[in-house]
């Protein structure tokens, strides 16, 4: 009997042990990842999140239960209309997956637009018990696109500004063409004879 109780203690020490090991593990790979996770619940409690969360996000340490919209809008209530819409509330109602874009308010008082992943997280009886979500910084690629934009613009009024003609072509298809450049193509055109 001493020694059945004795292996049920090393049995149960060496569960414990691996289960401790295994929180490591899953803790050193969500805080390895450098975007924000979060583990959220369906009334926006978070439950658990990466350290992104703390690095990014202003987490007062009295503030129990954090929620969600707290951290990344100091609001009081969850996010809602067509400027931030709550894909959380999207996964809550369609037990989907969602994404929406938002602006939020980084720890230093800067603003970053992040595209927002919400993602079900269902029990063993496929009831919703919370909601996965990560954000994606996209600040810096939105600038590149709105100065990619400037640029084309740019070169158009160029393009159109130009005495001489001017086609652009892009594999070997004509994409724009000036007006000018357009007619003188249809006279000769019509000027060709078919044998």
């Amino acid at each position: 009997m001493a020694f059945k109780l004795h292996d049920n203690i090393i049995i149960r020490k060496q569960a414990v042990e691996e289960t401790i090991k295994m929180n490591k593990l899953l803790r050193t790979t969500i805080d390895g990842v450098p975007e924000s996770i979060m583990l959220i619940s369906t009334d926006y409690k978070i439950l658990m999140h990466n350290k992104a969360v703390e690095d990014n996000y202003f987490m007062d340490e009295d503030m129990e239960p954090k929620y969600c919209y707290q951290i990344s809008h100091n609001r009081t209530a969850p996010c809602k209309g067509a400027e931030h819409p709550c894909p959380s509330k999207c996964v809550k109602e369609t037990l989907k997956p969602c994404s929406s874009l938002h602006k939020h308010i980084q720890k230093d008082g800067s603003i970053r637009l992040v595209e927002l992943k919400a993602e079900p997280l269902f029990n063993e009886n496929d009831k919703l018990t919370g909601i996965i979500e990560t954000t994606h910084d996209i600040t810096e690629q939105k600038l590149a696109e709105e100065i990619l934009i400037q640029k084309e613009n740019k070169l158009r009024s160029i393009f159109r500004a130009a005495p001489t003609g001017i086609g652009l072509v892009a594999n070997r298809i004509i994409t724009d063409l000036k007006q000018a450049e357009i007619s003188a193509l249809e006279i000769r055109k019509s000027n060709i004879k078919y044998h």
